[in-house]
């Protein structure tokens, strides 16, 4: 058995045991430990606090655990790791403060078990990450889970002026939020310095058309210009149901004009009616011209009986946009469409889907299409990486 195959709950306690800790270093160099606890957790903070040179080897670690046993105080497991640069947190502590990681490059925090393991009393709210935004070396920051409102807190307390566009980081991917409010998205993304990749996933539970009226074309467009300059990837994504169609069908503006001004975004993916009215013919003109990668979102029952006339624009827009891939577009490599359903219950149009194959084929373009209700399992969810 290889010893990268062995269990981090039997490693941490061998590694307990070790009369030489730099035994570790000499075989295996700089080979990261990561670890993912629950009642190990504990053994593993007294492994570090007895053998002061094994913490320093520790720079990737992940916490999967609902509820933290209360004799284990995570803060001061975070204290004795100041190497850090990787850090995975399911459930975090509202308080959890992480100054003391200078090396730090990325983080994922996620509150989706949260609020059922802590209660109701400690909502998941921006508060909990407002201060990682100034980690020093923080360059991806992914929350799952999070909800983006206000809550009743002051923004400029949260955010206050003077750190305006000091944050380094460079991708923030924002994973089934809940409540996203314009005011809060925009005073994050003020926060940051030069914003390369952006995923903005919004998750509606329940019907909630302020939501909805939040998140409109024009609206996205106030919260990313400013980094304009810099972005290379847009990920907008919709959790939304049947019974949100009538409010969606849809905005009634486009975020079309936005889009080709924002000239070095190579990978897109957005709601399609994010980019055309339903009776549109054409959104290709409005694309950003250096795009590579094309992801579009189509909403539950797109491809009802009813919606017969939509769906035929729909694949319309898609024969213009291969029409027009070599003029207004040549570095397009893929498209994909995909709709918001699941695969057993979504009614697609195949014999469409394959013209639409064809088509793209013949101008160097692969295409591709899929039903599911997850965005972690489309072409993009899959590929989300920290490049």
């Amino acid at each position: 058995m290889a010893f990268t195959s062995i269990p981090n709950e039997i490693l941490t306690i061998v590694v307990s045991y070790l009369d030489n800790p730099d035994l570790l270093q000499h075989r295996f160099g700089t080979t990261l430990i990561k670890s993912t606890f629950y009642t190990t957790l504990f053994q593993l903070g007294q492994t570090l606090t007895r053998y002061l040179h094994l913490r320093y080897h520790v720079t990737t670690f992940s916490l999967s655990s609902v509820e933290v046993e209360p004799a284990v105080c995570f803060q001061d497991m975070v204290d004795l790791m100041p190497h850090l640069r990787d850090l995975s947190i399911t459930a975090p502590e509202i308080d959890v403060k992480l100054s003391s990681l200078p090396q730090l490059e990325s983080l994922h925090l996620d509150f989706s078990k949260a609020q059922c393991a802590l209660g109701d009393e400690l909502i998941k709210s921006t508060k909990a990450v407002a201060p990682h935004f100034m980690l020093p070396s923080l360059g991806y920051l992914q929350l799952h889970g999070l909800t983006l409102d206000q809550d009743g807190l002051e923004l400029n307390q949260l955010f206050p002026k003077e750190r305006y566009r000091r944050s380094p980081i460079t991708t923030l991917r924002v994973m089934e939020c809940s409540d996203a409010s314009l005011d809060m998205l925009s005073t994050i993304l003020l926060s940051i310095n030069a914003l390369k990749r952006l995923t903005l996933e919004v998750y509606l539970p329940d019907f909630d058309s302020r939501t909805l009226r939040e998140l409109t074309p024009n609206t996205i467009d106030e919260a990313i210009r400013p980094h304009l300059s810099t972005l290379t990837e847009l990920i907008i994504v919709g959790r939304w149901t049947a019974d949100d169609l009538d409010e969606m069908m849809f905005f009634k503006s486009s975020i079309f004009e936005t889009l080709f001004a924002y000239n070095k975004i190579k990978r897109l993916g957005i709601p399609e009616p994010y980019l055309a009215h339903e009776d549109s013919l054409t959104f290709h003109e409005w694309l950003p011209p250096q795009i590579e990668e094309l992801q579009l979102q189509y909403q539950i029952g797109f491809d009802a009986t009813d919606a017969t006339d939509e769906l035929m624009h729909a694949i319309k827009r898609m024969e213009r946009l291969a029409e027009n891939k070599n003029v207004c577009l040549p570095a397009l490599r893929r498209v994909i469409w995909w709709t918001l359903d699941s695969e057993d219950e979504a009614e697609s149009d195949e014999a469409g889907m394959d013209r639409l194959t064809g088509i793209f084929e013949d101008v160097g373009v692969r295409f591709d299409w899929l039903s599911t209700f997850e965005y972690s399992s489309t072409p993009f969810g899959q590929s989300g990486g920290r490049a």
